[in-house]
């Protein structure tokens, strides 16, 4: 009897881990399907040290698009909003080896108008060889899921085939994915002045993970020009820092933004396809124009360089599979998260998921 239970728990294991991973990034783009043209905003990505700008790391790419998403629970189709986020540095643009060579792709799916988050997939391919420290491979795929209720997670890696489930504080991150609307609408009223008239405010206490813990951060904001961005404009937008809450066990690295509403952002670009854009969004969400992030040494500035339409409605559905294969990979293996999740050979550990950082 006992070994019956032991079999029925550990293929109740595998089976889960197989239909959860089944969602491959070219699988989440089939199941939306856009109503609407997808807006590109194009990222310059810098180093800075002592304030100076010593040259770019690589370009970030980040299309948004409205329309329907097939939910995976109940099968039925809500208005959602679709986020593709690719990051390549310099090395992986040029298609040629260095010491930094990244080619990372997140996906986000958000409900509407609650702006929950849905799903969150990413895909890491990394090779990072600096002249001091060690060198590092990354290669791993993972997901997170909250269309059952809870916070759903697994994560492959690609070099180990160790596949993970387990994830610090699950509850927290389910709770962060129902607050995404809250923390853009208290943005919005920030910039428009309802937010203790356009002075310093700040945000709701998050719960996010910092290196494997569970940390409370509070979003302060204030009016403030911009760094220079879109061909050198500066503009009046809405400074943006992330300050951990008092007692933090981890110092959160230093983040700051600088941002406007999408709907004025078409505005002063003077872009009519934006504005068109913009008047069919059900949510007038705050666009980053410039985001720096704290390095160990100096700092990575992300500078927005360009904005626009997409010309095809169906790019999602034509979206790749991922990043390209690399190393010595199991060809079995196949391409995207349902390949990369579902191998039986693959080792199943329960890992605790820790941060990486991208750049």
């Amino acid at each position: 009897m006992m070994r019956r239970r032991l079999v029925f728990v550990i293929l109740l294991f595998v089976a889960s881990v197989r239909v959860y991973g089944a969602e491959s990034l070219a699988e989440l783009a089939r199941r939306f399907h856009g109503q609407c043209l997808p807006v590109k905003m194009t990222y310059d990505i810098r180093y800075r040290f002592l304030g100076m700008d010593l040259g770019q790391l690589g370009r970030m790419e980040l299309v948004s698009t409205i329309g329907q998403w097939d939910h995976r629970v109940t099968g039925a189709a809500v208005p959602a909003v679709f986020l593709e986020i690719r990051v390549r540095s310099m090395d992986s643009l040029r298609g040629a080896g260095g010491r930094t060579r990244i080619n990372d792709r997140m996906v986000a799916v958000l409900d509407l108008p609650g702006m929950n988050a849905l799903v969150f997939a990413k895909e890491l391919d990394q090779e990072l060889n600096p002249v001091f420290g060690r060198s590092s491979t990354s290669r791993a795929v993972s997901c997170y899921d909250t269309q059952g209720g809870a916070m759903e997670y697994c994560k492959r890696d690609l070099r180990t085939g160790v596949v993970s489930t387990n994830l610090t504080a699950p509850e927290a991150m389910f709770a962060l994915s129902r607050k995404v609307g809250g923390i853009l609408s208290f943005l919005d009223d920030s910039y428009r002045g309802t937010a203790v008239n356009r002075g310093i405010s700040g945000g709701d206490a998050v719960a996010v993970n910092l290196e494997g813990r569970v940390v409370s951060i509070r979003l302060v904001t204030e009016p403030a020009r911009s760094p220079s961005c879109l061909d050198r404009r500066r503009f009046e937008a809405l400074h943006i820092r992330a300050v951990p809450e008092g007692g933090a066990a981890v110092r959160a690295r230093d983040f700051q933004a600088w941002g406007l509403p999408f709907s004025e952002l078409a505005r002063v670009t003077g872009d009519n396809a934006l504005r068109e854009a913009a008047r069919q969004a059900p949510v007038d969400a705050i666009v980053p124009l410039v985001m720096d992030y704290e390095l160990a040494l100096g700092s990575v500035r992300v500078v927005l360089a360009g904005s626009g339409v997409e010309s095809l409605p169906d790019s999602l559905a034509a979206a790749p599979e991922g990043p390209e294969t690399m190393g010595q990979e199991d060809p079995a293996a196949g391409d995207g998260l349902g390949a990369q999740f579902g191998q039986h050979r693959a080792k199943a550990e329960p890992v605790v998921e820790e941060p990486q950082q991208s750049l």
